[in-house]
């Protein structure tokens, strides 16, 4: 509804504007155009305004509220309930990193050079480095991790129950 009156209002506007950098007539025919666009946006705005809700009502009695509906669209689409959700998707991304083996991925260096010396010769050092850890901190990253998505579970459905409560109380 708004973009529809905003649209409406930039159009005049800029008709405004540009209409006497265009024409040579007098400013008595300018003042009556602008009161004739003026009044064709004000009655389009009120037309919107009418003409709305109409369009906006399903046949199949989808857009009347009952108190079912309320209740649904308040644990589905509240602002704090999809956050919340959010945050619950967030704690499965970080068990999902503390499920990694390691936290850092194999290394391998190789090294090649000549020798100085009395002697022309070429050295040649490789190395190999497998990081991994000592005393279980793996399984105790699973576990933070899944006490953390436990945790917003709960506070999940402590949210949803609250916009429930709000949600039905408003209505």
């Amino acid at each position: 509804m708004w973009h529809v009156i905003t649209t409406s209002l930039f159009i005049f506007f800029l008709v405004v504007s540009v209409y006497p950098l265009r024409t040579k007539k007098s400013l008595r025919t300018f003042v009556d155009g602008v009161r004739a666009m003026t009044t064709i946006a004000v009655l389009g705005a009120a037309f919107t305004v009418c003409a709305l809700p109409a369009s906006v009502t399903a046949a199949d009695g989808e857009g009347i509220l009952t108190l079912a509906r309320v209740i649904e669209l308040a644990a589905a689409s509240a602002p704090e309930v999809r956050l919340s959700t959010t945050r619950v998707a967030e704690a499965e991304a970080k068990l999902a990193g503390a499920q990694a083996r390691t936290r850092e991925d194999p290394k391998m260096d190789l090294a090649a050079g000549p020798r100085s010396g009395p002697e022309r010769s070429a050295e040649v050092e490789a190395g190999f480095e497998i990081p991994f850890e000592l005393g279980s901190r793996r399984e105790k990253r699973i576990a933070v991790a899944q006490a953390g998505i436990q945790r917003e579970r709960h506070a999940t459905g402590d949210v949803r129950r609250q916009a429930t409560a709000a949600a039905v109380g408003a209505y």
